[in-house]
Parts: C-alpha cells; structure tokens; sequence
C-alpha cells in the first residue's frame, strides 16, 4: 500500500485525478484506501458514537478535494477533516439541529438535548425549577389538614366514649367535677386545622358561581387535589396534570380549559411570576387566608373562570 505515507498518497490522488471520475469507482486501490481510513479512524469514529464507516465516507469526501493534493502532508489534511466531521455530527445530534448550525453558530454553552423518556424520573421531580419551599407549599398544608382532620376525630371519639361513661356511671363525684373543671375536654382551645379542605369548597363555589356544573367542578379539583398530595409540590403537580390525558377527557372539558382551571387553580407554572400570586394560584391563597373578594379581584383570573366557564356550558347544552 502505497498510499500510507503523505507522498504515496499525493501520487495516488493525482493519479486518480487525472484518470477522471469514474477512477475512484474502478480504480482497485481505492478500495483498498477507504479499508485502510476504516481502519485508521475506526477508534476516533466509535468515540463519538459512529461506524468506521462513517469515517472512511467523510474521509473520501475530504480525498477528492484539490487542499488535500496541494498540502504538504495530505493525511495531516484528512485527519483534520474527518475529525472536525465526527465532532460536528455528533453535536449535532446531540443538539437536535443540522450540522450547518453547529459548523457556523456559537453553541459552546449549550448542553445535549435531554429526552423526558431518557430519564427514570419524570422532569418535574428533580429540575430545580418545579421546586419551591415546601414549607409554603400547598401540598404541606393538605397533609397538614388531613393529619389534624384524623386528630380531631379521634378527640371526639374519645369525648363522646367519655361522655357515654359517664352518663352511664351516673353523677360525678366532687372531685371528678373539679378535675373536669381544671382540664375541661370540651373546652379545650382546640388547634386550628389548617383550611385547606375548606379552600376547596371555596373554588367549588367560585366555580359553579361562574357558571361550572357543581359536579364537574367538585370531581375536577378533588382530582386535582389527589394528585398534589401524591406530587408533593405545585409545580410537580401542575406538570403533571398538564401531561395527563385521562382527567380532562373525564370531566369533558377542551386541553385549554383544563389548562387555564390548572393555572389558575395551582398558579402559572412562569418562573418569573412565582413569587407573584398569580404565580401561587387561587388555593394557595385561599389557605393563607385570603377571602375571596380578594382572590377575585384579580382581572387576569376572573377573565380566565368566565372564558372556562363559557366553554363548558357550551359544551353542556350540545349533549
């Protein structure tokens, strides 16, 4: 083989050349050149996730190039070539975009396109930008209420166990009365539940007063609910409600209005409005304390119940 230092290659290339065209079809060498730049970028080309094929067709794209006869050391020239060749394919595909971007752009700061179903975890779970403090969070105050809904009915399940008793043990004696007098059971400054439960009538409310059926309002956010306790945050259940295709199928409602219910019920997912509340949503409001005057006096939202709510009555009346 010739072609293996600089100077056989020159004269092999000129050779071809002068032979015309159909020289790199029939001329035998030629074959015997492409399995030798197989075998001489098959390790540069399994680097960056492709055949030594691969190579060996940008390395002929490269051969049959005047620069290449001209330098002073063609497989300098090659090499070069098919290894600028190899990284650009590969960032391309990394990137998802053509290697004309990438050969022309400045994309240096630009990480590999990353595919939600590459990942175990859905995107919400772990990007940074779905997490918020879960000590505001809206899914903290619903275990919350839900823990201090289970302590409240077992207090009273004890109260009333205790009343029975005593109203079978006939009067109390003295001294019963004044230890019930000390630490009275039903007059203990019960501990305030957090109002979460409670906020949900209040947006079923909301909702039917802007004109939902009550039973498609009340299923909608008692799913929307079940799945903020299973997310954990806003955001995580926000996406992944969005994504799903099952609920807003169920309740009968368009993609778009399910979407606005979402946004305007959990908060627009913007980061740049987190902090704001259209950013925290009508629940997280509501919890906090908010009437409802206050919470609908937000134009952006009212704007957004009536065009939901028109929706679903027109879908109503064409069943």
């Amino acid at each position: 083989m010739s072609f293996v230092d600089s100077e056989g290659l020159r004269s092999l290339l000129f050779r071809l050349y002068g032979a015309g065209s159909d020289a790199w079809r029939d001329d035998p060498e030629v074959a015997e050149l492409m399995a030798y730049t197989m075998e001489k970028y098959g390790a540069l080309a399994r680097h960056h996730g492709f055949e030594p094929a691969d190579a060996a067709a940008a390395a002929y794209e490269v051969l049959r190039t005047r620069p290449v006869r001209k330098a002073d050391d063609p497989w300098a020239v090659v090499t070069h070539a098919v290894q600028l060749t190899m990284s650009v394919e590969d960032r391309a595909a990394g990137l998802l975009c053509s290697e004309a971007r990438v050969r022309k752009a400045d994309l240096a700061g630009f990480h590999d396109a990353q595919r939600l179903s590459d990942r175990e975890h859905s995107l919400a779970d772990y990007h940074p930008a779905f997490q918020v403090a879960p000590a505001h969070d809206l899914a903290i105050l619903l275990a919350d209420a839900e823990r201090a809904k289970k302590e409240q009915e077992k207090e009273n399940a004890a109260k009333t166990r205790r009343d029975h008793e005593a109203h079978d043990g006939g009067e109390e004696s003295d001294e019963d009365a004044v230890g019930n007098d000390d630490e009275p059971v039903g007059d203990k400054p019960e501990k305030e539940a957090p109002n979460a439960f409670f906020a949900l009538d209040q947006i079923v409310e909301i909702l039917v007063e802007f004109g939902w059926p009550e039973q498609t309002a009340r299923a909608a956010m008692e799913y929307i609910g079940s799945r903020l306790m299973m997310s954990g945050t806003r955001q995580a259940a926000y996406e992944r409600l969005r994504r799903e295709r099952q609920p807003w199928l169920r309740f009968d409602l368009d993609l778009e209005v399910w979407g606005t219910l979402l946004r305007a019920v959990l908060g627009s997912p913007d980061p740049d409005r987190a902090k704001t509340l259209t950013g925290k949503g009508m629940w997280w409001r509501l919890c906090k304390g908010h009437e409802t005057e206050q919470v609908l006096a937000d134009t952006s939202l009212r704007r957004a119940l009536v065009t939901s709510a028109r929706y679903v009555r027109r879908r109503r009346s064409h069943v």
